[in-house]
């Protein structure tokens, strides 16, 4: 069983880094970032944060 990279939680299956609970909140700012304009997928991008 492997650990989250994020918050520690114990219990992932064999290869997972991050837990569900992290996977969505990452997921959910993705989207928020992406419903303001943000282009996740252009390194130039101002509003990149990335």
């Amino acid at each position: 069983m492997s650990k989250c990279a994020r918050c520690g939680e114990t219990g992932l299956d064999k290869g997972m880094t991050l837990c569900d609970p992290c996977l969505r909140e990452i997921g959910t700012a993705m989207q928020e970032l992406e419903n303001q304009g943000v282009d996740l997928l252009d390194p130039d991008d101002p509003a990149n944060p990335y």
